[in-house]
């Protein structure tokens, strides 16, 4: 009778470690994966506030626990639903009013949400354990892209309260001061995504195709946080003193690489804890880092702290991904993605991924 012999289980760090020392793959072509869709994010009838039968622009995505949050580009609302259940999808408007039907006047107007952050109790020292959600702009315009939106959890530990019961009133935050000067700094500002990598906030720029596909903006998280906290505090209390700017500590070109000979740009990130990060990315057929293009293929590329690219891998039927959550399970990452199919009549699924990087990291491991 035969035995198995027990599977070694490496942590996080040890795999870390192990894709630190491992050699790049260079040239070769990235290994192919297959995302499984979990569902499409179609609302029931009198579920959305505007009417719509779908999320169909999901850009940005928080999961907490089975609990997801997910924001999108042409929306003014923070969607909410159970990442395993086929359960009904609850709705909170971030901004007031309702945005044009007409697709070039809608694209005028929308604050074009691309990031969802999730800032934790040990990103807030001094908030008693609570945690947040920040909704961000991109930038990509500096008249309606500007805005940020707070939403503070009232309770430190629950997330399964109806929506509308989950936060504190959210608290609309003028970007513009950070904006203004990441676009005099880039020639330019598009934000896809953003991630909290030990004590640093990465935002995550698309470039152009002539400029190359990605640059990754570091702040301080702490200082960060503290001007955030500020700017929410002159808002609610409507004090006009001028608040300190928080500048980058460090800016950096990333060749997220290529598919079709397109650039791969980023779309979000999620931590994998120990300076590793994931970045989601497509590689869209267009010259401007403004305009949307065909998708002619997408990825996940796992990064360091350093920014240094350590693997990728190609996404199946190239989805366009837009939004990234990774959580740690039996001994590898199960990836959580939203995606968005540039078209309004076109619902946005949720897709979930076994990533084993202990294939990658094999030959240091065993």
């Amino acid at each position: 009778m035969s035995q198995s012999l027990p599977v070694k289980t490496p942590t996080p760090r040890a795999l870390r470690d192990a894709l630190a020392e491992a050699p790049l793959r260079g040239s070769a072509a990235p290994l192919v994966v297959a995302p499984q869709v979990v569902r499409k994010l179609t609302a029931e009838a009198g579920e959305h506030p505007a009417g719509r039968a779908h999320v169909c622009a999901a850009s940005g995505l928080v999961m907490i626990g089975r609990r997801c949050f997910v924001v999108a580009d042409d929306e003014l609302h923070l969607a909410s639903f159970d990442a395993v259940a086929s359960g009904p999808i609850e709705f909170l408007q971030l901004l007031p009013g309702l945005l044009p039907d007409n697709a070039a006047a809608r694209k005028a107007a929308k604050p074009d949400f691309e990031v969802l952050l999730h800032l934790e109790p040990q990103h807030w020292p001094t908030l008693e354990g609570r945690r947040a959600l920040l909704a961000m702009g991109s930038g990509s315009t500096p008249t309606t892209r500007n805005l940020g939106v707070l939403l503070m959890f009232k309770d430190a530990g629950a997330a399964d309260a109806p929506l509308v019961d989950l936060f504190d009133a959210g608290v609309v935050i003028d970007l513009g001061p950070i904006f203004a000067l990441l676009r005099q700094q880039l020639g330019g500002l598009n934000i896809e995504g953003a991630v909290v990598v030990g004590d640093r906030l990465k935002l995550l720029q698309r470039e152009s195709q002539a400029t190359g596909s990605c640059t990754v903006v570091e702040f301080e998280l702490a200082p960060f946080l503290r001007w955030l906290l500020e700017q929410a505090s002159k808002v609610a209390l409507r004090v006009p003193v001028p608040v300190p700017v928080p500048t980058p500590v460090k800016v950096q070109r990333v060749d997220l690489g290529s598919a079709q000979g397109v650039a791969l740009a980023p779309t979000d990130a999620t931590s994998l804890g120990d300076g590793l990060w994931l970045a989601s990315a497509v590689a869209e057929d267009t010259q401007s880092s403004y305009d949307d293009g065909p998708c002619v293929g997408s990825a996940v590329v796992l990064l360091n702290a350093e920014n240094a690219v350590l693997r990728s891998w190609a996404l199946a039927g190239s989805p366009k991904v837009e939004g990234i959550q990774a959580h740690f399970e039996r001994g590898g990452w199960v990836l959580t993605m939203v995606t968005d199919a540039d078209d309004p009549g076109v619902a946005s699924e949720l897709l979930t991924l076994n990533l084993d990087l202990r294939v990658s990291a094999a030959s240091i491991l065993d």
